[in-house]
């Protein structure tokens, strides 16, 4: 069986997990990394597959990301492209590719033109990654393509003009990409005329290279705020082929949060199902707060990182025949007691088998992990715990999370680690 690996962010430094190979920034070894062993679930013997392991570090020649900023973070289908930003501090945004177990910087993609720090604060990338989309705090958002190994703005993001976007930098705070790059999904803030908000998500198509909004995306039954206040933008998930949209809004019903799942039809775009919310969630858990789907849309996972009093938790949900209904039980690690944020990112392969869910509070002093889930049928057990061989106190590592569609590259943030 071929070892899975891993591509850990350290305070902006990168580790490869996989089988050991000594490269020239190799610090550690797979001792260093937490695993759990055979676990019997319901009658089911969950084996442990290869277990990641560090492999090699991103690091050095100015490519360190430093200051207590936030990392958004992308890979491509194959784990071969990164995308890493550090959107708070530098406003950078870098590609790297892998060739054998080698990653090298390949580009430091260009700000737009008079747009200054902040860049990346949410991040995709199409599967051959040759499109990525990058989101601003200021609510903009911007798509860039690659030809060989030359990266070239290609085009801005935005609401029709008339939309109410409130507050405006609440637009475009969360991402996704479809597998072709073609279609695009960007959660916000919507306002009507008086005012009045609530979760909202724009879809933008692209025809050769040329970006268009398709439809805004705005569950009915979801908490409303007058002037905007206590509204949330909303996490997005699409499936590979762009037809399945998955909306997470934690600011729902008070903080309690939900979600929606929408499919593309010949007559638009329809919601399918009734709102999706956290089954067992203890307090205001911000159900929704993440979200991920598996290629063919028919598996979600959706993370709550402050269930439990600020624990954290996620639940996985199957499509059927009459709607979409949960899929085992909570997650939530079940080796040891969870301080906080678990589930505050997260991750599908594209089978929707592979679960990488983040907890950026975890640890005495916040130093953050991340677990590794595996399903079989409808059951789900922790196979592994990621952490950082060298934890430091409020890292935050978790904080952002990628996977890729085969489950053999991850890659994790810490993104104030020093």
């Amino acid at each position: 069986m071929t070892r899975p690996t891993l591509l850990l962010v350290v305070a902006g430094a990168a580790m490869l997990c996989g089988t050991f190979v000594p490269v020239a920034a190799a610090s550690a070894s797979a001792g260093s990394i937490e695993a759990s062993t055979n676990i019997a679930l319901s009658g089911l013997s969950a084996a442990l597959a290869d277990p990641f392991v560090v492999q090699a570090e991103i690091s050095g020649n100015g490519l360190k990301y430093f200051g207590a900023g936030e990392h958004g973070v992308a890979l491509s289908a194959d784990g071969n492209t990164a995308l890493i930003t550090e959107w708070e501090e530098t406003g950078q945004a870098d590609v790297f590719t892998r060739s054998g177990s080698t990653w090298s910087l390949q580009a430091r993609l260009p700000q737009p033109s008079g747009i200054t720090g902040r860049i990346g604060h949410s991040v995709a990338l199409a599967a051959d990654g040759n499109t990525a989309l990058l989101t601003s705090w200021n609510g903009k958002a911007w798509t860039y393509t690659r030809s060989g190994s030359t990266w070239t703005f290609q085009s801005e993001l935005a609401p029709r003009e008339g939309e109410g976007v409130r507050p405006p930098r609440a637009f475009a705070y969360s991402t996704a990409l479809s597998s072709d790059g073609n279609t695009a999904i960007l959660g916000a803030v919507s306002a009507n005329a008086s005012g009045v908000a609530s979760g909202a998500a724009w879809v933008f198509t692209r025809s050769g290279s040329t970006w268009s909004e398709e439809t805004v995306l705005n569950p009915a039954d979801q908490t409303v705020y007058p002037q905007g206040e206590g509204a949330s933008p909303d996490a997005v998930a699409l499936s590979a082929d762009g037809g399945v949209a998955l909306l997470g809004n934690p600011a729902d019903g008070e903080s309690t949060g939900g979600a929606w799942i929408y499919e593309r039809t010949a007559a638009g775009w329809v919601e399918h199902g009734s709102k999706l919310t956290g089954q067992g969630e203890t307090g205001l858990g911000e159900f929704g707060s993440s979200v991920a789907l598996s290629g063919d849309g028919s598996t979600a996972l959706i993370g709550g990182p402050y269930d439990a009093y600020g624990g954290g938790g996620a639940w996985a949900f199957a499509r059927g025949e009459g709607g979409w209904k949960p899929q085992g039980d909570e997650l939530i690690p079940k080796l040891e007691p969870v301080s906080g944020g678990f589930g505050e990112s997260l991750a599908l392969s594209a089978n929707g088998a592979t679960a990488l869910i983040g907890g950026g509070y975890n640890g005495p002093e916040r130093e953050g992990a991340a677990w590794v889930f595996r399903r079989s049928g409808e059951h789900w057990w922790q196979e592994q715990k990621l952490a950082d061989p060298v934890p430091h106190p409020e890292a935050g590592m978790g904080g952002s999370v990628a996977l890729s569609g085969d489950a053999t590259t991850a890659l994790v943030s810490a993104p104030s680690d020093p």
